[in-house]
């Protein structure tokens, strides 16, 4: 489906230097910046080239697309799965850019393009793609459409104009602009769930109009888009407790446990009853010192070292991870583990964005050697997977990572020598062998 985005004049599916993908063509004084969150290659004659199998490209949505899909079918299982892992996407990809002190972006729910990683119709893993994310236009007197005119939903979801917005060198991620950049994602958020692209949040009404099983989660939305200064840390942690999914279907109800309410009126009535009967003998005893042995607390997890080493760093945190852990030293494990997973994620993804780009001869080895020692750190630390009470999120991340050397394996550009990792990681997915691809992870 050619026309992802809109800074393309004219944009293909096709092959080009042996690999298919899209090739996407502007118009004079269009330019892609550094930094840009896609690895598109230049092609000349204001051409740009993004590696992606074909099998992907026609299973690639964007975010409209993939709203109005589960609006059609709100009770199918896949999509609101989908739809949880596209929240998570989002989040990543938020973060990381926040931390390059770069925003989001001319963002929109047409640009936004979710693209498939393996041939699993159903549960598969996809990555999320900002086509139009540090394209921008300069030094030229023609402006094209999406200056002159820009997107309607963009008009309706950001709160800079398009100038500020596309993010032209030498532009940073100032604290407002940050704060702008997460209510924007949360306007996004309420497009999924309603296919409204719109600047406020639904009223409470609306909400109740829509029969919403979750008003937990509206009310987390709109407690971030209101805050003075949102977090997109505190809007994953919680997030993960109400996903988007749950506007849709109910979640688990709690443990009922029996009422025990009458438990504190026997306990003091005992408490009377031992005080006078026993009142002579607490005296007798006052005298003597009292030992009181106190429960130790239980061991914190440690800190795991500043990620250099993936290994070391997984090891650390999983270090005396067992089934028999307080609740509160999980929760803080699936916490620090989540932080390792997903710096793994964006530092595989910058590297590989740079030895697709080949550069030097000397650049392209060296990214490659890099490739490599992550990827190696990676399958050399424990089988996360099999950590008890490993967090649903923390499960995802982790397959994620594995998809990402899985799909490296498929690029050209990579030595037979890989083919033993890929096998590694595909075991750890139960991934069936593929075709192969040359799709960015």
């Amino acid at each position: 489906m050619p026309g992802f985005g809109h800074v393309a004049s004219r944009e293909e599916h096709t092959t080009h230097d042996g690999r298919h993908g899209i090739m996407r063509s502007a118009t004079a004084g269009i330019s892609l910046r550094s930094g840009a969150a896609e690895a598109w290659q230049e092609s000349g004659n204001q051409r740009w080239f993004l590696p992606i199998n074909a099998p992907a490209l026609a299973r690639a949505k964007t975010l409209r697309m993939l709203s109005d899909d589960i609006r059609r079918t709100p009770g199918d299982s896949e999509s609101l799965r989908l739809l949880d892992l596209t929240t998570t996407l989002l989040l990543n990809k938020f973060t990381q850019l926040h931390h390059a002190r770069r925003g989001s972006g001319m963002l929109t729910p047409d640009n936004a393009v979710l693209i498939p990683i393996d041939q699993q119709p159903v549960g598969g893993d996809w990555m999320l793609l900002f086509l139009d994310h540090g394209f921008v236009f300069e030094n030229s007197p023609f402006p094209p459409p999406w200056i002159s005119n820009p997107p309607e939903a963009g008009r309706a979801l950001w709160e800079a104009d398009i100038c500020d917005q596309q993010w032209p060198e030498g532009a940073s991620l100032t604290p407002a602009a940050e704060a702008a950049d997460v209510r924007l994602l949360v306007r996004l958020l309420q497009g999924l769930l309603t296919g409204r692209w719109q600047r406020n949040l639904l009223s409470p009404a609306e909400v109740t109009a829509l029969k919403t099983r979750s008003p937990k989660l509206w009310k987390i939305l709109d407690k971030t888009l209101n805050a003075p200064s949102p977090s997109i840390q505190i809007l994953t942690e919680e997030l993960s407790q109400f996903p988007l999914s749950s506007h849709f279907r109910a979640q688990p109800k709690p443990e009922v446990r029996p009422d025990k309410s009458w438990l504190p009126s026997v306990i003091a009535a005992l408490t009377i009853t031992a005080a006078v009967c026993g009142g002579g003998w607490y005296f007798w005893q006052a005298s003597e010192p009292q030992s009181i042995v106190k429960p130790e607390p239980p061991t914190p997890p440690p800190p795991p070292p500043p990620v250099g080493n993936y290994s070391e760093a997984i090891a650390a945190t999983t270090s005396g991870w067992k089934s028999d852990l307080p609740a509160e030293d999980v929760k803080k494990r699936n916490t620090q583990l989540s932080q390792i997973l997903t710096q793994f994620q964006s530092e595989f993804s910058e590297t590989h964005q740079k030895f697709q780009e080949k550069g030097t001869p000397d650049e392209w080895r060296a990214n490659w050697k890099k490739l490599v020692t992550l990827t190696q750190q990676i399958l050399d630390a424990e089988n996360v997977q099999t950590l008890p009470g490993l967090s649903s999120e923390n499960q995802r991340d982790y397959q994620r990572c594995m998809r990402f050397i899985i799909s490296l394996g498929g690029d050209v550009n990579v030595p037979d020598s890989f083919k033993d990792s890929v096998a590694r990681a595909r075991a750890r997915t139960n991934a069936p062998e593929q075709p192969p691809a040359t799709g960015t992870p």
